[in-house]
């Protein structure tokens, strides 16, 4: 009868282990973008940005648009815009310029506009959407 009790509570114990386990996992893919939750950051290699870099990269995009940032986005070196750049130029689509640093999303009127700056804050290359 001892035995079966310290199984008993063995078993309860492991099973509250792995609960925990599995509650924390799910907590930080939610937390990291892990898949199924929506987020870009799984496809795009890019950092969404706060602080004086994006006040700067901000108003360079504010100024080259007449518009109101809502997002500045770090864009990374690495990322696959050669990969899948022929796939976008044949489809007629926009490509992100090679030397992007910032992206910047800009409300101009209710109408999103993309600005695109080089590691100097300057604007190479804007998307309206189409």
């Amino acid at each position: 009868m001892f035995e079966e009790k310290k199984v008993g509570k063995t078993m309860a114990v492991l099973a509250a282990i792995a609960a925990i386990g599995v509650g924390g996992a799910g907590i930080a893919s939610a937390t990291v973008g892990g898949p199924g939750n929506g987020s870009e950051a799984n496809t795009e290699k890019e950092d969404t940005l706060t602080g004086p870099e994006a006040d700067r990269a901000s108003a360079a995009a504010e100024k080259a648009t007449g518009g109101k940032a809502t997002e500045v986005d770090r864009e990374d070196a690495s990322s696959d815009k050669e990969s899948g750049s022929q796939d976008a130029e044949d489809k007629g689509e926009f490509q992100t310029p090679a030397d992007t640093a910032y992206e910047v999303e800009v409300d101009k009127g209710g109408k999103e506009i993309d600005v695109y700056l080089d590691k100097d804050f300057q604007v190479i290359a804007t998307d309206a959407g189409g």
